[in-house]
């Protein structure tokens, strides 16, 4: 088993006896797996545009691209800062 990233993960298991922290470790990771999702495909939607960007001769760029770095941009901008007013 991998040792969960956040401290709240890691305090969760820390005072189990060996046993439990085997049983309840995948469950752990699993929820912090979830919890960074949207996160993580907001960086993908991200980096496709900036793929496509730097494939693009100057002064050739599609019409949508613009719009479509601006949702981009302004997803991850929404995650990161719910992520910041988060208490953990």
């Amino acid at each position: 088993m991998t040792t969960p990233r956040t401290i709240s993960g890691q305090a969760i298991l820390s005072g189990m006896r060996p046993h439990l922290k085997r049983a309840f470790g995948p469950t752990v990771l699993a929820i912090e797996a979830e919890a960074i999702a949207p996160y993580v495909e907001a960086l993908r939607q991200a980096d496709l545009v900036l793929a496509e960007v730097a494939e693009i001769p100057a002064g050739e760029a599609p019409p949508d691209l613009a719009q479509r770095a601006q949702a981009a941009h302004r997803a991850a901008s929404t995650l990161l800062a719910s992520k910041a007013t988060d208490p953990e």
